[in-house]
């Protein structure tokens, strides 16, 4: 899991340096849809079809209301190891998902 943080955490920094050198005056209209995009699919890397509820807050890998990591969180209280040990795996496939999403844009 912390080989993904960190590398969503360098994609993350790309993207954010990336992003303030462009100016939004003078970029091609497709270069600033290409970014947007981004920020978009960002979200959706965390929202986990194998979450079981139909409710897409419910289905948040990070967050729940009132619960952080929601379906680790859900197994540790039931004392399900290898479902805390596949939602864990969820939880970093998200996080490298997101920071694939997040690499840098080729120049247009």
């Amino acid at each position: 899991m912390r080989e993904a943080v960190y590398s969503f955490m360098d994609a993350s920094h790309a993207f954010d340096q990336a992003r303030s050198k462009l100016d939004s005056n003078l970029a091609s209209p497709l270069l600033l849809r290409m970014f947007n995009d981004q920020m978009v699919q960002i979200e959706k890397a965390f929202i986990s079809s194998s979450m079981l509820s139909s409710n897409n807050v419910q289905r948040h890998i990070f967050s729940s209301p009132g619960k952080p990591f929601p379906g680790i969180w859900m197994a540790y209280t039931a004392g399900n190891i290898n479902e805390m040990k596949r939602q864990m795996s969820l939880v970093v496939k998200a996080i490298s998902s997101a920071a694939n999403i997040l690499k840098p844009l080729p120049t247009v």
